[in-house]
């Protein structure tokens, strides 16, 4: 469980990202489960001779009497072990959720962090998983991705993020973080690249003149 959260901290739950309104211990009391005690009083008959019935009735009501007074009596000499409610403190917490809502949590369905991939197409396509603070920056998050991919960063002179579900969202603000976007947990990027193009000055038309020394600023700018 993470701790540290404090009010007007921007958060992540299970319904979105919101804004933390108050967090505080509350107690919680179990209900006591009541057990309703079934009826000892005999039915009366209707049927058959009045006089034997009343006599029947009276001979079932001392039985269910003495039942009842057996019953009661093991229910005094157990008292002190019967189960008591038990009490529980808990951190709750109230969220004022980005699109609008309220909702009221434990503190342990907060988080600060989100888990998500990044699919690549290039090399051998492979899939970058993170785990960041939320206000991790789109610029940071590329700069992960190059030290991620190795050896590729060499040839990649562009990078294009995109959130594909729903509406395709491009996260191309460099200063913007996650939580800006609102990237939820368990999100599915995709990368896009731009590589570097460059002529070879061994195997190239004899129409063509190779610059050798340009800079990085004017290949992406072509």
């Amino acid at each position: 469980m993470q701790v540290g959260f404090k009010e007007n901290d921007v958060v992540y739950t299970p319904y979105g990202y919101g804004v933390l309104a108050s967090i505080g211990p509350r107690e919680y009391i179990e209900p006591k489960e009541e057990v309703v005690q079934p009826s000892t009083e005999p039915e009366r008959s209707d049927s058959g001779d009045k006089g034997r019935t009343d006599e029947e009735f009276e001979i079932r009501m001392r039985r269910a009497r003495d039942q009842q007074a057996r019953a009661e009596a093991v229910a005094t000499s157990n008292e002190g072990a019967i189960a008591q409610p038990s009490t529980t403190t808990v951190i709750l917490a109230t969220v004022n959720l980005k699109w609008g809502g309220i909702v009221h949590l434990e503190e342990r369905l907060l988080t600060k962090k989100i888990k998500f991939s990044v699919k690549t197409f290039f090399g051998t396509r492979k899939r970058f998983d993170f785990e960041l603070d939320i206000s991790t920056t789109v610029t940071q998050l590329k700069q992960l991705i190059t030290e991620a991919a190795g050896e590729y960063s060499k040839s990649i002179c562009n990078l294009r993020l995109l959130y594909p579900m729903g509406a395709v969202t491009e996260l191309n603000v460099g200063g913007n973080s996650l939580e800006a976007y609102r990237i939820p947990d368990g999100a599915n990027l995709l990368l896009l690249v731009q590589t570097i193009f460059a002529w070879d000055p061994s195997h190239k038309g004899s129409g063509i003149k190779v610059v050798l020394e340009i800079s990085l600023e004017m290949m992406s700018s072509l």
